[in-house]
């Protein structure tokens, strides 16, 4: 899934290890969402080809703009048809089907069979099933490698910081919403968070995973900036990249840095 997910994992995963988080703690989490991260990053689809929550499943949009006595209508008639093709047509063949005797040849074909040891077979599927698993570890460990730690991760929310200053021009997002956190020795790993402006009864700004709007990843010299926003409002990135990132940010990153956002 990673190496599907592109090069942009790379730079998160660095920002974890970085942050001292264990890898599995973020293969986990994508284990959670595989489906729906296989589906967008093999399709490379925008989010509107997806179904959003509430609303009519795929079939029923072929019932769209009809009055709901005659969709009921065009419902049970296309339940039937379905009803028909499924059990009649396979009764039909049923019916018609003749049983013939084995014939010689298939009998002793049977005993031939009867009279292997079970044994033989037995070792065949534990050869097969010890070479899978050791495929599909070998697989795991390739995909799933954390990079090596590179440098410290520090916290800042500095108006005057470049990589914030780098967002405010590119995206004219108020910096007054956004936060920052960079590896030092200076590095690829450099990440803004911009938050939605909600603020508490105090009218303080409230910054946590819940009111996070974009994560902007920055290279060093802040010469490439990608936007993620989940599976919608991505700039530079794809839906499942996206998704990828918002998750590993509130559930990981985020959480780590707790306190200076809360101060």
């Amino acid at each position: 899934m990673l190496e599907a997910l592109g090069g942009i994992m790379n730079t998160i995963m660095e920002t974890l290890a970085n942050l001292g988080i264990p890898w599995m703690k973020s293969v986990r989490l994508l284990n959670r969402s595989s489906s729906r991260l296989w589906a967008l990053s093999a399709c490379n689809c925008e989010p509107t080809v997806f179904r959003r929550r509430g609303s009519a499943p795929p079939i029923f949009l072929i019932f769209r703009g009809i009055d709901m006595s005659k969709r009921l209508l065009a419902l049970a008639l296309l339940t039937s048809m379905l009803t028909f093709l499924l059990f009649g047509c396979g009764a039909k063949e049923t019916d018609g089907a003749t049983t013939e005797p084995p014939s010689v040849t298939e009998t002793a074909a049977a005993e031939t069979a009867a009279t292997v040891p079970a044994t033989v077979t037995d070792a065949q599927n534990e050869t097969t099933k010890s070479a899978a698993t050791t495929a599909a570890s070998a697989e795991t460990t390739a995909l799933f490698t954390m990079p090596e730690k590179t440098g410290d991760m520090y916290f800042t929310d500095d108006e005057n910081n470049k990589f914030i200053q780098a967002v405010v021009q590119k995206y004219g997002a108020d910096p007054a919403r956004l936060a920052c956190i960079y590896v030092v020795p200076e590095g690829d790993s450099n990440h803004v968070f911009e938050f939605n402006g909600k603020t508490d009864q105090n009218g303080k700004l409230i910054r946590n995973e819940s009111t996070l709007k974009y994560v902007y990843t920055l290279n060093a010299d802040c010469s490439e900036i990608t936007r993620a926003g989940g599976v919608t409002g991505n700039d530079g990135l794809t839906a499942a990249q996206g998704l990828v990132i918002m998750q590993l940010t509130k559930e990981l990153i985020l959480p780590k840095f707790e306190k200076e956002l809360n101060g």
